[in-house]
């Protein structure tokens, strides 16, 4: 590919022309031309990095905020990541290069069904045979459940445990707006992305089997990998690729 600076050169000589709709195109073109070269020398960044960590890791965590494990390639839209990306346009990795893939609450951050299948088909591809596929999410049957039966001790322990820092809780008084707020959590913060889905153990077990996934099955709490504040009302389930 021809290198940037010479490019710009050749544009430079263009600009000597002295015709204005020649003049004009070719402000354009060279708008254009740095917006790709642009573009080409973040990808090839992107490229290097991930061939840098793999050296290194076969372990990938996605949308793990904050809670950044050390022996993971943690890849997420906003740092501390090691790779920012946004998975909704693919995992940015190798076919059959990764042993464990983990992700916590963050499936319920992408839509449905187009994103989440994309995902899950992108985490079988970047797997290696036998490898494994971690997911959890905020088990909506459990709130739900709650919310029928009216168990006023669960739903005021899922208010306290999940949202009693927010200033929004003064307005949560019934069991609906608990429910409104686990599916939908639309609050107007940047520290909370909205949610789009709910699931159940049913519904996450069936993605993985349209998936082509194996041995799927509840996963056993890892307090060194997991946050152990959403131990409490959340589905953790595996599957491994065969």
């Amino acid at each position: 590919m021809m290198k940037k600076t010479k490019i710009n050169r050749l544009i430079r000589e263009l600009e000597k022309i002295n015709h204005y709709g020649t003049r004009k195109i070719l402000v354009q073109l060279k708008k254009e031309v740095n917006v790709y070269l642009s573009c080409n020398t973040r990808q090839n960044i992107l490229e290097k990095k991930i061939k840098q960590q793999l050296r290194r890791k076969s372990k990938i965590q996605i949308g793990g905020g904050k809670n950044y494990l050390l022996d993971f390639i943690n890849i997420d839209i906003s740092k501390p990541a090691d790779i920012i990306y946004d998975v909704r346009n693919g995992i940015p990795l190798p076919s059959n290069c990764i042993n464990f893939i983990f992700t916590e609450h963050f499936l319920e951050h992408i839509d449905y069904p187009i994103s989440v299948l994309n995902f899950f088909s992108e985490a079988y591809r970047v797997l290696r045979n036998n490898g494994k596929f971690v997911v959890s999410v905020p088990d909506t049957k459990l709130i739900a459940t709650a919310y029928v039966k009216n168990n006023k001790k669960l739903l005021y322990k899922i208010k306290n445990r999940w949202y009693s820092k927010r200033s929004i809780i003064k307005n949560i008084d019934s069991g609906i707006d608990i429910v409104n707020l686990v599916i939908r959590d639309e609050y107007a913060n940047k520290k909370y992305t909205p949610h789009f889905w709910g699931y159940d153990e049913k519904k996450l077990k069936q993605l993985f089997i349209d998936s082509g996934f194996k041995n799927i099955k509840k996963w056993s709490f890892n307090k060194e990998i997991a946050n152990i504040k959403r131990r409490f009302g959340s589905i953790y389930i595996e599957g491994t690729k065969k």
